[in-house]
């Protein structure tokens, strides 16, 4: 499925670049014809209008088209993603942790421990707030 999704997004990317293109080409030729109907020949602007009614009509089409556009690539992925996302959350909480603890393989509380001391190892040389921990111990004065 992840595969799946990242050939939708790099759809999306090429198609967004190509409608870009065509836009592009629009005020390109737009703006030839412009140029055309004031200084030249106002059938030389009506081919630049022509030209330029094509780019619009291919950037709708690669934006905004059933097939093969931005907007059908973002609907594959939206679909994908609303079919595989999870129907229930799982909460975070102390009873969570705690019974992870438990039931906690040797490698993993092992893992966990190393853990607690890497981080116990990297703030031991640092500065000891002793007004923000005592602040923090006496909130565990009262208990429930």
């Amino acid at each position: 499925m992840v595969a799946f999704l990242d050939e939708v997004i790099a759809n999306i990317d090429t198609y967004r670049a190509l409608a870009r293109t065509e836009l592009t080409g629009f005020y390109s030729n737009l703006s030839d014809a412009a140029y055309h109907f004031k200084f030249t020949s106002p059938y030389n602007g009506g081919i630049y209008l022509g030209l330029a009614a094509i780019n619009i009509q291919t950037f709708l089409g690669r934006a905004y088209g059933s097939n093969n556009s931005v907007w059908a690539f973002t609907i594959d992925a939206l679909e994908l993603i609303s079919a595989n996302w999870p129907e229930e959350t799982v909460a975070v909480d102390m009873d969570s942790i705690l019974s992870a603890m438990v039931t906690a393989e040797p490698d993993q509380v092992q893992y966990f421990v190393g853990l607690v001391d890497a981080y116990r190892q990297s703030i031991w040389d640092r500065p000891f707030n002793k007004e923000f921990f005592a602040s923090l111990a006496r909130g565990f004065e009262q208990w429930p």
